[in-house]
């Protein structure tokens, strides 16, 4: 269970500076949390500077307003104040981790599935492998340089952070072989902030070969490539990330 500290801890003299409670709370481990917080017309967040603070070591959570008071389905029809558009917007703009929603969730998946989609690609972070050069064969023993180039397209850090994983997979998918970079950790990729990608690129180099009680496969392979903390345990899946290394 992930602990986050409220909003209401704040200050109210200067909304740019974090309360003293929510910093110390911050030291636990904890991350803000700022509730009711958008989508009612104009911007109608408010600790959105401190949240960027602390965003820079904690996850941040934002939760929307009661669908059924200010939206389309609301008692009274006057008070349909409800804006798709700031829910991305109060993403990027407190660099949110999380964000949980009031009221019903096959309400909002009914009338905002588009737009929480959207969020979806924004909201954490997101690992993208760019591009993955590799040669088409190698050999056993032999020294191999793996070139890789990476982006975070969230707003937010992955915090727990992770190491590249290459693997080899036979055709039943099993793992023949797999190799750790340690000089790479994928928290250090910045999110993507304000139309800006910061891409890094990664040489890995290692000697090819298999574990004495893995027996050689045939001449066709899967490549994939994952990222963990240690061998086997796997953090990050990446989408469609296996790549044919030979056949």
């Amino acid at each position: 269970t992930y602990l986050m500290v409220t909003h209401d801890f704040r200050s109210i003299n200067d909304p740019n500076i974090p309360h003293h409670k929510v910093l110390y709370a911050q030291e636990l481990g904890m991350g803000p949390r700022d509730d009711s917080a958008f989508c009612h017309k104009g911007r109608n967040w408010h600790h959105d500077a401190w949240a960027r603070i602390m965003a820079e070591n904690t996850p941040v959570m934002i939760e929307t307003g009661h669908l059924t008071a200010i939206g389309p389905d609301s008692v009274d029809p006057l008070k349909n104040e409800w804006q798709d558009s700031l829910i991305v917007k109060c993403i990027e703009d407190n660099r949110a981790s999380y964000f949980s929603i009031h009221d019903y969730p096959e309400l909002h998946l009914k009338r905002h599935r588009a737009v929480i989609e959207a969020a979806n690609m924004r909201l954490g972070y997101r690992l993208v492998p760019e591009m993955i050069s590799y040669p088409d064969e190698v050999k056993v023993g032999e020294p191999v340089e793996i070139v890789s180039r990476w982006h975070n397209a969230g707003v937010a850090k992955c915090y727990g952070g992770g190491k590249l994983q290459y693997m080899l997979l036979d055709k039943k998918g099993n793992i023949c072989w797999s190799v750790i970079d340690d000089g790479f950790n994928v928290r250090s990729l910045e999110p993507t902030l304000d139309g800006v990608v910061k891409s890094q690129t990664v040489k890995t180099k290692l000697y090819f070969g298999y574990t004495e009680k893995i027996p050689v496969p045939d001449n066709a392979h899967a490549w994939a490539v994952v990222t963990g903390r240690e061998p086997g345990d796997v953090l990050v899946m990446l989408p469609e990330g296996t790549y044919t290394l030979c056949v």
